[in-house]
């Protein structure tokens, strides 16, 4: 295995051997969750890679898996769903887990429509359109701008904030509840089943699947009694359609 160019490695995930078919060229160090620059800033880490990496690497951590970094390299690949399928795990994978779920228990969520590929995509990424397009943005503007100015009033006062605490992370969450018909006042514990579930998936499959279940488990009776009782909210909305 060649020597692998890297940032500053610290504590991050094993190296796992190169596959023989993969040329030593295109081998770059690269821990998409651990790396100590991208961590530290995530905007110079991501510069530096397309100044240094190639266009399309593979990397030694987790687990061994290839990165396209280039917008050329993107394009191609998104508009090549057989050859680049969007399912988080393969279907024979996805078959693998499900036989060794208990019988009668819940189905291993996905993510939808992310981690779906055509036909299928298309037949849940419809319905969503019309709650995201620019008219129904513009509908929200105003509880989106009430949302923002009581964030703002709670450290008028003060003349100071820590921004991304206070500002940059709950402004988007509250907006995204409002828009699922979420109460705001659990946002703490959204928060925190999603930091949980993004951190499970640098660990095995089995723990961030459990984390996933989890969030469904939670989400379960609200979309179900939008089913009951329709609001004007995405969950609502996706019932209807």
């Amino acid at each position: 295995m060649p020597e692998i160019p890297m940032a500053n490695a610290a504590a991050l995930t094993p190296v796992v051997p190169k596959p023989a078919h993969v040329p030593d060229s295109v081998v770059y160090d690269f821990d998409m969750f651990y790396d100590p620059a991208y961590v530290a800033n995530p905007h110079e880490r991501l510069l530096d890679l397309h100044k240094k990496a190639p266009p399309v690497f593979w990397t030694p951590r987790q687990g061994g898996h290839w990165m396209l970094i280039s917008h050329a390299a993107n394009f191609k690949a998104s508009r090549d769903w057989e050859s680049f399928s969007n399912q988080f795990m393969s279907k024979a994978k996805m078959a693998e887990m499900t036989a060794m779920m208990p019988k009668g228990g819940p189905h291993i969520p996905q993510a939808v429509p992310i981690n779906l590929d055509p036909p299928d995509h298309s037949k849940f990424r419809a319905p969503l359109q019309g709650a995201f397009s620019p008219k129904a943005a513009l509908a929200l503007r105003d509880d989106v701008r009430a949302l923002a100015n009581e964030l703002i009033d709670k450290i008028v006062d003060r003349g100071h904030c820590e921004f991304m605490a206070e500002l940059a992370e709950p402004l988007p969450v509250q907006v995204f509840l409002k828009l699922l018909g979420l109460p705001l006042e659990r946002q703490a514990e959204y928060r925190a089943l999603v930091r949980s579930h993004l951190a499970s998936l640098a660990s095995d499959p089995a723990t961030a699947m459990k984390k996933t279940m989890e969030i469904a488990a939670v989400m379960r009776p609200t979309i179900l009694e939008r089913r009951d009782n329709p609001r004007d909210d995405i969950f609502s909305l996706l019932w209807q359609s």
